[in-house]
């Protein structure tokens, strides 16, 4: 076959044109075709390939309704977190930041005898901030931001504050306590749970995470009024009432997760992605959005996001017992049924995200949150069993001699363990004089109330409360069990 590029073929002479080649064969020589056809594909196959990596996601829906969750109807007045903004602009550090943390460890562990000297003159200076504070603890209703507003970037300084609000509310508990008014020192034990719940209330998961750091600083203090000698029965029943008051203030665990959706879904819409992204400065700016948009991002962690908060919300406001097993994995993904959700399998997602993915980066370690959430929950229901044993105690000179005994002058039903299985009850032990209040923990094991201790494998043992016995003088006078009490 002759090639109509040459001009040298058979037929032709120097006196004679050449014969024009048609157009068609020219595109389809090989010395044109091919280069074509390598351009080409140079060109097309990393937009085939982001095209696919998108694809391979099955697309799904908003998790839940994020229009209707937007926005919490509050009127400034009502919100707590207005009064608190008054107490923590009124707040003087007064040499706070240079107090070594072990005297403010000291201080919480022990009470107001292992106060420091400049702890104590922090107090005095705050005085007028506190009560400011307190009025603050007495609304039901916080919002530090809506949700709507939410940014990743966006700073919550009057939450963060506050953490140095709770922690002089709790030494004014403890100053009170060793100056004998019991009444004054539960009321600031009470402010401080309720500020707590305020902070997590319609907030993300750092803001609830703070709120359960309150309640877990509070409760080391509050074993230590319930034993005083000045505390009565009546006194302790209101306590109990007051951490259920409490409990009510709450919103749902999963309210946290949907305003880390919110969060998200916000910082996806971003021009400057790349700028708040961690990419280590090891790539160009240009050559990493450019990296990004081959691999089909953010369209594709988008998808991915939608599955995992699907996958999360599906369970994350039931009991641990009642909740599907979660996969071993960095995200916590839950082992949920095939065909009950939308989302894809947990394996493969959690593969799938942390391959190259926008999502790897950006979604929060929500396995420990589920951990800190529940153990908390724990926490919550051993103290209110510490408060109702010490009744007991007032009431019969004795610790119960099981959780029975409360029933019904004490406590109207046996508490449940949040970590344990259906149906299980909290547990006491006797230790001596004193007396051991605990869940299973985390573990989910029974580990002989070893409280605070973790297991070689990492995982929390125990979590509870050690009770000691108030004095005699904490009994009724009249009281009949008061003769047999074994001091």
């Amino acid at each position: 076959m002759s090639d109509p590029f040459d001009t040298s073929a058979p037929g032709s002479s120097a006196n004679e044109l050449p014969h024009k080649p048609s157009r068609l064969l020219w595109w389809l020589h090989p010395k044109v075709a091919l280069p074509l056809i390598l351009f080409g594909l140079i060109l097309f196959s990393p937009l085939s390939y982001r095209a696919h990596r998108i694809s391979s996601v099955p697309v799904i829906g908003e998790p839940f309704d994020v229009q209707a969750f937007g926005a919490v109807d509050i009127a400034p007045a009502d919100n707590a977190m207005t009064q608190y903004a008054v107490a923590v602009g009124l707040y003087v550090d007064a040499g706070y930041k240079t107090i070594p943390e072990d005297e403010n460890k000291k201080a919480v562990e022990y009470g107001w005898e292992q106060t420091s000297e400049p702890l104590r003159k922090h107090l005095t200076a705050n005085e007028t901030a506190l009560t400011e504070w307190r009025k603050g603890t007495e609304r039901t209703q916080a919002v530090a931001v809506q949700p709507k507003d939410m940014k990743a970037d966006m700073q919550l300084d009057v939450v963060f504050n506050l953490r140095f609000m709770a922690r002089l509310a709790l030494l004014k508990a403890d100053q009170c306590l060793s100056e004998g008014d019991v009444a004054s020192a539960w009321e600031w034990h009470r402010a401080a749970i309720r500020c707590g719940q305020h902070v997590a209330q319609n907030g993300c998961v750092i803001q609830r995470l703070v709120g359960i750091s309150f309640f877990a600083q509070a409760a080391k203090g509050i074993p230590r009024w319930a034993e005083h000698p000045q505390v009565t029965a009546a006194q302790l029943q209101s306590a109990i009432e007051d951490l259920r008051t409490a409990e009510k203030l709450a919103t749902p665990n999963s309210e946290a997760l949907k305003c880390e959706y919110i969060m998200l879904s916000e910082l996806l819409r971003r021009d400057r992605l790349d700028e708040i992204l961690d990419h280590s400065g090891s790539t160009p700016p240009s050559l990493y959005r450019a990296q990004s948009f081959v691999l089909g991002e953010p369209e594709y962690s988008k998808q991915l996001i939608r599955h995992t908060f699907d996958n999360w919300l599906s369970e994350f406001d039931k009991p641990r017992w009642q909740q599907a097993p979660q996969t071993p994995g960095v995200f916590g993904l839950f082992e949920i049924p095939a065909g009950k959700r939308l989302s894809m399998p947990p394996r493969d997602l959690e593969a799938r995200v942390m391959s190259q993915s926008l999502a790897m980066q950006l979604l929060p370690a929500v396995s420990h949150f589920n951990e800190s959430i529940q153990r908390a929950a724990a926490r919550e229901a051993a103290l209110k069993l510490t408060l109702a044993c010490q009744v007991y105690h007032r009431l019969h000179g004795d610790w119960p001699a099981r959780l029975e005994d409360l029933t019904p002058d004490v406590l109207s039903e046996l508490p449940a363990d949040p970590l344990g299985k259906s149906g299980e009850t909290l547990r006491i032990k006797r230790d001596g004089d004193e007396l051991l209040i605990y869940s299973v923990g985390w573990n989910g094991a029974d580990d002989g109330g070893q409280l605070g201790v973790l297991s070689s494998d990492g995982a929390w043992l125990d979590e509870g409360f050690r009770l000691r016995r108030p004095t005699k003088n904490a009994l009724p006078k009249n009281s009949e069990a008061a003769a047999q009490e074994k001091d």
